[in-house]
């Protein structure tokens, strides 16, 4: 992993930091000593599974209401008390035993909305020992989507039967659904259309749950703590599924730490409203309700987009206590009610604990913008919307390893909000400073204490030690919620291939979820002051998100006692390195879309490929400032980040991933940028820069005579970029001289070779840089003859150990362009060669430019390379027809041809056609200086207009 982990970053920083004041980042809570039943004083912790308990609430309180559904209006559909709850828990688990043909220990997929039949269901399969995975069902808005995750789940768990009802029937049964399975069936044909098992068909069995009817408890061997009673499947914002099971045991103790931290009673109904059936979904609509013995409102997550209000009235009318909402529900919430004209005053006296659950970095403009809805202000029309004290509105961190891992509920406190400095913080330090004097630093919110029995704990990810405080680490927990690995027939946690013969998943899982804090000292001294002993030290949950600690003392918060607050940072995986530092990418994005007019609302995804930084920005409108804008994106990150990315991409509106809630897929969008995707508009490469190396062997060679690059083998193809830089010789005060990087390839050898020749500007001959008495017209683009890769030994070997001394970051668009063009032609790059002469993936490079393409033959023949800001763009090709489509502010572009193809008239360009029959993908404005001979154009600058077509 090295960089900021690795043990030299951390002797720094322990130097740095003062070692007298730090403590081991780990804070624990303990839960109480018993969990009582408020009205009969019966210890819950007795039970084994929910499905006792619900026998047991079936038994003492048969008359209360257990559900209600509620429609897409919030009105009131089916109610259903406890005893008739379980008679029809008892109906549907006869019906699948007797009709389903599955036996205890099967993965059943339950394919339901969320209500009381889903509910029952669960019940049903936990009493004949399934395991059930529970879904939603499919959005009419995001079917398309919805069926591809489905299906690649019945896949995976080799499943082709679905539990459902009439809904569920109806919804497969439509002719849209089934063309999206059978174009999913298309690419994998060992898969099968699905059938649904329904149990809407089910009879009405009038028998209570117990000892009557024959379902009491789980069998025993699914009660076991390493038996799975549900697999629940998460997926990432990228849409990558992980599978994870979840004994009785975990649940009940999930269902504990919610009852004791959120302080639930049975004086007030839970409001289920979830995106998914996953973690807290699935809490919310079969566990909490039950435990508590309180009613639970069931309501659609599908009626919540369509009318958000619906959720609010539901808390108003029930009174329901204790809130749970996620960040697509508030921004949901929020525009629905920026579109309507008036505003729906509701009444939220009654809520003491409106929790926002997050699994990363809270949002405080979210927050601060809920803060203002529900608190609003003595100038505000909405003061008296809401009603509702600001220190209610808590945050909580969860994972999918555990729902609930820390929680600000009822801490009576309002967010504490730190002011970072982003130097210390990329050297993984935590460093607290003022707005006013550190303008590059970033604000962060805290998620509160950890809930009762979890541990958590800050380690560093490769030493596996503790940090101590001032710090930054990985965020490890320590729980009896905590989730297991699923390790079914394909392991959806091995993402990729691991050739070791070693490797197991028994491996991967003993490393990710039952991790070992390296310690050599028995107790540590903690945070909070308490002292964590051996045993808190294995069977950690690694989370993968980076945060700290924060000691924090108020008088409102634990007598006064001090308390360690979790700060999440983000999450490990999405960060990456610059010479040694860390860099979160929401940082620099949040930096990119403050840094030009241009740049659109939430316009940037920042992520690394190969080692290489890419910034895609999406712009508002194409106009003649998009070259201004990225060298003001390129100062805006050297300013704040101290570096310079390698790519900025440009592009329009649409082409950036998001998932249906809005999150950002960098995933997804590394994957396009890697496959040549991506639809530019403008490209820069603000690191392109000539290796010392290549410019002392240019000078040597350059008293030496040469030939035209132009004078070609048959067959052979060369492509030049010229790439403005100062002269390097000591004797060359000015002007700025350029220098011409060519790349030759013949069909014989499909390996390019490079070469790379000095231009000497104009005007030049008179400061001493031209040392020939004369040239040709063609003379300042001339151009090193390149051979093929079947040339002298000597000179390729001169030429790789020349390549191998430094890096190649200034012929990078070239090398793409090339094997772009060479793999349109059907021929095959020696990616090991490329590979040995830079040091860096083929893929990564052939990514770079590859949708740079600006020049369009019939065949795919002819390309146009960029360069970073300036000095001209150079092009060779023996096609006697071109189509041209100049990027936006080219600073100039030279065209060279082969000695029998016509040059390009001033009439071509400045009319807007193209050579090749009118199919022109843009045209640009020309000046008034056109130069042209020897079958040689020179065209510059140029002053683009917006294409009439994207770029292939």
């Amino acid at each position: 992993m090295g960089g900021i982990w690795d043990t030299e970053a951390q002797a720094v920083r322990e130097a740095t930091l003062p070692a007298q004041t730090r403590m081991a980042q780990i804070s624990y809570c303990e839960y109480p000593l018993e969990i009582l039943d408020e009205r009969s004083k019966v210890n819950l912790s007795q039970f084994s599974s929910l499905a006792e308990l619900l026998v047991w609430r079936a038994t003492m309180h048969p008359d209360e209401i257990a559900f209600l559904g509620l429609d897409h209006q919030g009105k009131e559909t089916k109610s259903i008390t406890f005893r008739k709850f379980g008679m029809k828990v008892v109906s549907i688990a006869n019906y699948i035993e007797k009709r389903g043909g599955f036996k205890a220990g099967d993965k059943v997929v339950l394919l339901f909305p969320n209500g009381i039949d889903f509910v029952a269901t669960i019940y049903a399969a936990w009493m004949l020992g399934l395991v059930p995975v529970p879904i939603p069902i499919p959005e009419p808005s995001k079917l398309h989507d919805d069926v591809v995750m489905l299906m690649g789940l019945l896949t995976e768990l080799r499943v082709s039967r679905l539990i459902g009802n009439s809904i569920t029937e109806e919804i497969m049964k439509q002719k849209t659904t089934l063309f999206q399975m059978k174009s999913f069936i298309g690419a994998y044909q060992d898969t099968v259309l699905p059938t649904v098992f329904s149990i809407s068909k089910a009879p009405k069995v009038n028998k209570t749950l117990g000892k009557e009817s024959g379902y009491s408890s789980p069998p025993r061997a699914s009660l076991a703590t390493t038996a799975p009673a549900v697999v629940c499947a998460h997926y990432s914002v990228d849409m990558r599924r992980t599978l994870v099971k979840v004994s009785h045991s975990v649940l009940l103790a999930q269902c504990r730490a919610l009852k004791v931290q959120c302080r639930l009673q049975n004086r007030n109904p839970i409001v289920s409203c979830w995106k998914g059936f996953a973690g807290f979904g699935l809490l919310q609509s079969c566990g909490l309700g039950i435990y508590v013995g309180v009613p639970t409102l069931l309501i659609r997550y599908t009626d919540f987009l369509a009318t958000p209000q619906i959720y609010f009235e539901a808390i108003e009318r029930y009174g329901a206590k204790d809130v749970f909402v996620n960040y697509p529900m508030l921004e949901q919430a929020l525009a629905a009610e920026d579109s309507q004209s008036s505003l729906r005053t509701f009444n939220f006296s009654a809520v003491r604990n409106f929790l926002i659950h997050t699994e990363g970095r809270p949002r405080i403009d979210l927050h601060k913008a809920v803060e203002r809805r529900l608190c609003g202000s003595s100038s505000s029309r909405d003061h008296t919307m809401f009603r509702m004290d600001k220190a209610r509105i808590c945050g909580t961190f969860g994972h999918m390893t555990i729902p609930f891992i820390t929680t600000r509920s009822y801490m009576d406190i309002e967010p504490l909000r730190l002011h970072l400095s982003l130097t210390s913080l990329r050297r993984g330090i935590v460093e607290i400073t003022a707005e006013e004097e550190d303008l590059t630093g970033i604000w962060v919110e805290d998620s509160g204490i950890p809930v009762c029995g979890t541990a958590v704990a800050i380690v560093n990810p490769e030493t596996r030690e503790i940090c101590l405080s001032g710090e930054i680490g990985e965020i490890w927990v320590l729980s009896e919620a905590n989730v297991q690995a699923y390790t079914g027939v394909i392991s959806p946690l091995a993402v990729e291939a691991n050739s070791d013969p070693t490797f197991s998943m028994m491996n991967l899982e003993a490393d990710r979820f039952n991790a070992t804090i390296s310690c050599s000292d028995d107790t540590l001294n903690t945070a909070d002051g308490s002292v964590a002993e051996g045993s808190l030290m294995r069977g950690y949950v690694r989370t993968g998100e980076i945060g700290f600690l924060w000691n924090y003392a108020n008088e409102s918060l634990n007598g006064g006692q001090t308390a360690s607050l979790l700060f999440v940072l983000g999450s490990i995986g999405e960060t990456f390195e610059v010479n040694g530092l860390l860099h979160f990418p929401k940082d620099v994005e949040r930096t990119i879309e403050k840094a030009h007019p241009n740049v659109a609302p939430c316009g940037s995804i920042v992520f690394q490929a190969d080692q290489a930084v890419v910034c895609v920005v999406q712009i508002r409108q194409m106009d003649a400032t998009i070259v201004n804008m990225t060298f003001t994106v390129m100062n805006q990150i050297m300013d704040k980040h101290k570096f310079i990315p390698d790519v900025i991409a440009v592009v329009g509106d649409g082409v950036l991933t998001k998932n249906r809630y809005g999150e950002k897929q960098r995933g997804k969008m590394l994957s396009l940028f890697m496959s040549a995707k991506m639809p530019l508009l403008y490209i820069h490469y603000p690191r392109i820069q000539i290796p010392q190396a290549m410019l002392e062997q240019t000078i040597l060679q350059e008293e030496q005579p040469r030939k035209s690059a132009f004078i070609k083998k048959a067959g052979e193809t060369t492509v030049a970029t010229t790439i403005s830089t100062s002269s390097s010789s000591p004797t060359s005060p000015s002007p700025s001289s350029s220098f011409v990087l060519s790349v030759a390839s013949s069909p014989t050898s499909p390996s390019p070779s490079f070469s790379l020749e000095k231009n000497i500007p104009a005007g030049a001959e008179s400061a001493g840089l031209n040392r020939r008495k004369s040239r040709s017209p063609q003379s300042n683009h001339s151009m090193l003859s390149s051979k093929s890769s079947k040339s002298s030994k000597s000179s390729k070997s001169s030429k790789s150990k020349s390549f191998k001394s430094e890096s190649l970051r200034s012929i990078l668009s070239v090398r793409s362009l090339v094997g772009s063009m060479f793999q349109n032609k059907g021929k095959k790059h020696d990616e090991t060669n490329n590979n040995h002469q830079s040091g860096t993936g083929t893929s990564h490079m052939k990514a770079s430019l590859t949708d740079l393409r600006g020049i369009h033959g019939s065949k795919s023949e002819t390309g146009l390379v960029s360069s970073s800001s300036s000095g001209p763009v150079s092009v060779s090709t023996k096609r006697k027809s071109a189509g041209f489509y100049l990027p936006s502010a080219v600073p100039s572009i030279t065209i060279f041809t082969e000695s029998n193809a016509p040059c390009p008239s001033a009439s071509t360009f400045a009319s807007g056609k193209s050579m090749s029959k009118g199919k022109g993908k843009g045209r640009a404005e020309l000046p008034k200086v056109f130069t042209e001979g020897n079958k040689a154009a020179s065209i510059g600058p140029l002053t683009p207009l917006t294409p009439t077509s994207p770029v292939d």
